[in-house]
């Protein structure tokens, strides 16, 4: 389940969900920075990317980056933007690579899509 409703913060209060995300998904003993981004800061597939994450599992340390609603451009493949299911999306990454040799596998992919679909239903009391 994708939620399919817009949610949009500013920088600070995602921040802030980021934190509470954090410690939902036992995550707090990690580093996180979140930021909301242009387009052309997205690494790589910028032009198809909503969010992205790079992860130093070493250092238990992780960059979430957020296209900028200004950027976004929903099609068929993308829902209104939601920043808690992208949000939560991203920050599941770090558990999958911490648990899987080969990282962002379609398998993958799929499997966090659910399971960020399914929590922030959950979350919002939408479940």
């Amino acid at each position: 389940m994708i939620p399919v409703k817009a949610v949009i913060y500013d920088e600070a209060t995602l921040r802030e969900v980021c934190i509470i995300w954090q410690q939902r998904l036992l995550l707090s003993d990690w580093h996180v920075v979140v930021d909301i981004v242009r387009q052309w800061d997205m690494a790589g597939d910028a032009p198809t990317s909503v969010g992205q994450i790079k992860i130093v599992e070493q250092e238990r340390c992780a960059w979430v980056k957020i296209l900028n609603p200004v950027d976004y451009k929903p099609n068929d493949k993308y829902y209104p933007q939601d920043m808690d299911y992208i949000l939560v999306h991203e920050l599941l990454h770090i558990w999958m690579v911490c648990a899987c040799e080969e990282r962002y596998t379609t398998t993958e992919e799929q499997a966090i899509n659910a399971i960020a679909g399914a929590l922030v239903a959950g979350w919002r009391g939408d479940a």
